[in-house]
């Protein structure tokens, strides 16, 4: 048999582990390879207590170990101590345990009494040496003598070979924390296990000694990523509570950990492939990709902003103020593996401070760099600064520029984790998907996650009755917050344009840019003022009149890619988060005629060339949710894309255009609209068929079946045809079951069969290794299930 680590073993951060240092807690289980001097195996748990009732006529009707112990060292304490230092001696073990000599052992923490590691490191052919710190205490190492390997010994509970008194009895165990020398193990180990790794071997946890010396006092090690415990027995309670106290799991017995330690552990682990670090001079050139350094140049924030502005911040990392999410441990595990990662999630679940964690804290043996939304130049450029050296690059909105993202994954030398929206990547995922790249969707938490999270929102902005029993109905961050944070309060917008009405519509505006994804650059609020109105000088006052509600972008060299322009020649600007600005503006009241201005007024004074990263802006710029927020008149919604379409006549702005009309109720408008975006499309054809389709069945599911067919073809179509048929599932779904609704009496066998193709549709949707849907989508996916499978028993199926 071999080890298991399918519960939440991590294989390859455990591999990683062995090589870079790892600690061991050992219990009785740990021993059960050994034999004390006839030949017999160290007892272990009851075993040793049956042994003990056979010498010791006095504890015959005992049934607890450390009941009997006591009673004994009380009464009969020189033969019951001559009795285990006979039966814990260790006279012969398997030859298995040598492995322990090849992997990077820092420190070893042991209940057991017996002399096992002593005789295993009398065996070691190194410069290897077993340090007992109940004895000699800490190694002192003046600087000229000759380095030494040595481990850390700390018998919790004594040992045959050091100590004349051992910790067994029920008085001894519940003092332990009181005893200076055994406190100090124990905190020496609460310490370790806080910053290291650990593998809990062969211990019972049911005595709750260890976990009170890691998780009691001031000690939390749910920082901690690397802590493993071996599980003899696959029991479902223990594993549970294991999990609940982050543990990695790995099924199996000592003879089989052993065996993997040989078998996978090279004994010449520290002579292999050095570390790829790059030259000192290419170092330095290259510091403009490496996060800040944690120094008095970096501001500190309290905690209470990351949850009013949603803003990661350098400092909340380096402090480890908030928790990693559980995903934080299948990503690194991907790392180790030499695997690249590209993570997702909705909006707000956490993307950038978790891939912020992973760059400061994730161990790597090359150099760890940084970017936010490189341009396909960007990176050529980045691989040509790196020069063949090895690296381990994050990438936050990493979708930005596709073609920069595919450059990267086909660089042998760079290692690549990145994030970015699930929308993005559902649309682009067609493009990569033949891509070396592991998936991970972040969007849904553990019950474990949310806890975390919870307990570190600062009293003042929690609600009282506070929990988690409301989120795990719809188990994402964005609900998690909204259900357990104060109501927070958004009138400050309309005191804001009271008090300073051209300051307040800048900040809109840059909100409204900048929720597009991209900065607003100087030359764009100047359009977007009017020179005619407005000076230059009076405009930077503006600008200065928002204060820190916005702050200066730094752009890059590199942004522009190709394009010759000087970006030095004016300062650029966006809201303090994407997600504050995005905050911002949802917060604005439906037909508020500030925003409805600001919006207008961008259109048509704002032109596209003066747009920072154009062809990305116009992805969110003309959205139809954006419209229908600002524009409740219908009349002024189409004045509004009436100059969107003198700004940019592609598909994508008649789409939006459509869909507003849509949602407006006004199908005839719609269809006008869409209609001509079919006539547009080239490169983005079954996009614009599906809004055209569910326009199209709009307009008519009251009307006639016959054109609520052919949409329906329409959509069946996208749904078979399109790279990215899973987007259209849903669409296709939900029209059926209203088609169903409406002409089920009058055409029956064609409402079941659109049912039947629907039913088809979702289940591949669901399949386990479609990791193109994100999350949110798969949920809503199991509900229009529901919903097609009491529609088709209405058939009588």
């Amino acid at each position: 048999m071999a080890l298991d680590f399918s519960i939440s073993g991590y294989e390859n951060l455990f591999r990683q582990a062995l090589a870079d240092g790892i600690n061991l807690f050992c219990g009785a289980g740990f021993s059960v390879e050994a034999r004390d001097k006839n030949g017999n195996a160290l007892p272990i748990g009851m075993g040793l207590l049956d042994e003990l009732k056979v010498e010791f006529s006095s504890i015959a009707s005992y049934t607890k170990l450390s009941r009997a112990c006591t009673k004994l060292k009380q009464t009969d304490k020189q033969s019951f101590y001559a009795f285990l230092n006979n039966r814990f001696t260790v006279s012969n073990f398997s030859e298995l345990y040598s492995s322990l000599l090849h992997i990077n052992l820092k420190n070893v923490y042991t209940t057991n009494i017996d002399d096992l590691f002593f005789k295993i490191f009398e065996k070691s052919s190194n410069a290897q040496y077993l340090n007992d710190k109940s004895t000699r205490g800490t190694v002192f190492k003046p600087e000229s003598s000759i380095e030494q390997t040595y481990v850390n010994y700390f018998p919790l509970h004594g040992c045959v070979r050091t100590t004349e008194d051992y910790v067994f009895g029920a008085t001894e165990i519940a003092s332990a924390f009181s005893q200076r020398d055994v406190k100090k193990s124990w905190e020496s180990l609460a310490y370790d296990a806080e910053e290291h790794a650990i593998l809990f071997w062969g211990w019972n946890f049911d005595d709750a000694g260890p976990i009170e010396a890691m998780y009691g006092g001031q000690h939390n090690i749910d920082s901690n990523v690397k802590k493993w415990v071996l599980l003899y027995e696959r029991n479902e309670e223990t594993i549970d509570y294991l999990q609940s106290l982050k543990f990695n799991i790995i099924l199996g017995d000592t003879k089989e950990m052993l065996q993997f330690l040989r078998d996978s552990v090279s004994p010449s682990f520290k002579d292999c492939e050095a570390p790829a670090y790059i030259d000192r001079n290419l170092a330095e050139k290259m510091k403009k990709y490496c996060p800040p350094p944690n120094d008095n140049q970096l501001a500190s924030y309290p905690l209470s902003s990351f949850f009013l502005d949603y803003t990661p911040r350098w400092s909340y990392i380096y402090s480890k103020a908030i928790p990693k999410l559980s995903y934080y441990k299948q990503i690194a595990d991907f790392v180790a593996a030499g695997k690249n990662v590209i993570f997702t999630g909705i909006r707000g679940a956490g993307k950038t401070t978790l891939l912020m964690q992973l760059v400061i804290m994730l161990e790597a043996k090359v150099v760890k760099h940084f970017m936010v939304s490189p341009s396909f130049e960007e990176a050529q450029v980045y691989c040509k600064d790196l020069n063949g050296s090895r690296s381990l690059l994050f990438i936050d909105d990493c979708f930005r520029d596709t073609d920069a993202l595919l450059y990267l994954l086909n660089e042998k030398n760079v290692q690549i984790v990145c994030c970015d929206r699930d929308f993005n990547f559902e649309r682009q995922f067609h493009k990569i998907e033949k891509m070396n790249f592991e998936p991970v969707d972040i969007t849904a938490l553990s019950d474990e996650d949310a806890q975390d999270i919870l307990n570190i929102v600062p009293r003042e902005l929690k609600k009282d009755a506070a929990s988690t029993k409301k989120f795990k109905k719809d188990p994402i961050l964005p609900n998690l917050l909204a259900t357990n944070l104060r109501a927070s309060s958004f009138k400050f917008m309309s005191n804001f344009i009271e008090k300073d009405s051209d300051a307040a519509r800048v900040f809109l505006m840059i909100c409204y840019v900048h929720s597009c994804g991209v900065p607003c650059s100087f030359d764009m609020v100047y359009s977007f003022l009017g020179d005619d109105r407005y000076s230059w000088n009076e405009m930077m006052n503006i600008i200065m009149h928002v204060g820190g509600l916005i702050k200066e972008y730094e752009m890059s060299s590199n942004y522009f890619g190709s394009y010759d322009i000087e970006y030095t020649l004016q300062d650029y600007y966006e809201c303090r988060s994407r997600f504050f600005a995005e905050k911002i503006i949802n917060s604005i009241p439906k037909g508020n005629k500030v925003f409805a201005n600001v919006l207008l007024d961008f259109v048509k004074n704002v032109p596209p060339y003066k747009i920072c990263s154009y062809d990305k802006f116009k992805r969110a710029g003309y959205d139809a949710d954006l419209a229908c927020r600002a524009f409740v008149n219908v009349n002024d919604g189409k004045e509004y894309y009436q100059f969107c379409i003198q700004n940019d006549e592609c598909e994508y702005t008649y789409q939006q255009a459509a869909i507003y009309f849509s949602r407006n109720g006004v199908f005839k408008e719609a269809f006008s609209w869409i209609d001509k975006a079919r006539n547009l499309s080239h490169y983005n054809r079954f996009s614009i068929d599906s809004t055209y389709a569910k326009i199209y069945f709009e307009a008519n599911k009251d009307i006639d079946s016959l054109e609520c067919k052919q949409a329906l073809d329409i959509l069946n179509n996208c749904c078979t045809s399109d790279k990215r048929k899973s987007i259209h599932f849903l669409s296709f779904a939900e029209c059926v079951l209203q088609y169903d609704m409406r002409y089920f009496s009058d055409d029956p066998q064609s409402s079941y069969n659109y049912i039947c193709n629907a039913i088809n549709y979702v289940d591949e949707g669901l399949e386990d290794d479609n990791i193109s849907l994100r999350t949110k989508n798969k949920w809503q996916l199991i509900d229009v299930r529901k919903r097609l499978i009491e529609a088709k028993r209405k058939h009588g199926n």
